[in-house]
Order: structure tokens, then C-alpha cells, then sequence
């Protein structure tokens, strides 16, 4: 049984699988699609690679901006000075893009410590349902399996959860 359930493989989800598993804490994340990075995604097409949802991002955390640093030092994203006005952001500073696309940067966190073992997360896993069993765990209903964690984070859009 994973002691905690994390639903969403995007930037949220991985950074709190990452966080949670250098803490020591045993961590599975349940993805929906085959890729990583929720809205920071490169989608592929007949017509090559496109990415979609958020062009860029900015740091305001400082633990963030050095996990940034470096993710740019492993070619998983480059920093874009004049970011602030494609992102239209109040943070200042540089706005940062994933290489070799949007997705790139959440690869970053895949690895061994401070990382999320690639193994801990189970792609093609579409939850359907949640519910709290009697023993108080979630029970997880997924696509075409069950899951079971004491503990549970949803780190997917609203309208999703």
C-alpha cells in the first residue's frame, strides 16, 4: 500500500512527490496521460511537437528558483530574459521554459534523491473514483486496476478534482 497517493504528474504533483519522497515517505502518483507535466506539456502530431497551456513560469520561492538553476545546469530548462512580458508576470526576474519543450522541466525532478524514482509514478492510470474505506485509507478506482494510501493530494486542475 503507498502511504500517499499523489493524482497529477504536473509541476505540483511532481514537486510534492520529490519533496515527500527525500523526506523519507513512501510516494506513488497516479498519471492519466503517458507524459509528464500537466499543463506544462509537449504534445506530439502528425506535424511534430507542439507545446500547450503555460508558455513559461517564474520563480518567487527561493528553494524554487534553485531548483531551477538547476534544472538549466541538466539542459531541462533555459532561462528567457524577457519573459516577464510574454508571461505578463508581477515576479521579478527571468522567466524559464522547458527544453527540448514545456515538459522538460518537470523531468528535472525524476531520479534518485533529491529526484522521484521514474518508478513511483504509474503513467495510464486514470483515477475514476475515490473513497474513504472503513479502516480510514482512499481507496482509489483506477481505469483498469485499484489503489490503495493512507494519505491523499490531488494536484490536478479543479475542474478535474
Amino acid at each position: 500500500m503507498a502511504e500517499i497517493a499523489i493524482i497529477g504528474a504536473g509541476m505540483a504533483g511532481l514537486t510534492a512527490g520529490a519533496t515527500l519522497s527525500g523526506a523519507g515517505h513512501k510516494v506513488r502518483v497516479y498519471e492519466k496521460s503517458g507524459g509528464l507535466g500537466g499543463r506544462l506539456a509537449t504534445r506530439r502530431s502528425p506535424a511534430g511537437g507542439f507545446d500547450h497551456g503555460a508558455p513559461g513560469f517564474t520563480a518567487a520561492d527561493p528553494s524554487f528558483a534553485t531548483f531551477l538553476a538547476g534544472a538549466a545546469k541538466g539542459n531541462h530548462s533555459v532561462s528567457w530574459p524577457s519573459g516577464e512580458a510574454m508571461l505578463l508576470s508581477t515576479t521579478p526576474g527571468p522567466a524559464h521554459v522547458g527544453l527540448p519543450g514545456a515538459s522538460g522541466t518537470v523531468r528535472a525532478f525524476l531520479g534518485p534523491f533529491p529526484g522521484l524514482p521514474e518508478t513511483q509514478i504509474q503513467r495510464r492510470a486514470e483515477v475514476t473514483a475515490i473513497a474513504r474505506a472503513p479502516n480510514g485509507s482512499w481507496q482509489l478506482a483506477l481505469s483498469d486496476d485499484t489503489a490503495e494510501a493512507e494519505h491523499l493530494l490531488l494536484a490536478i486542475p479543479a475542474p478535474q478534482a
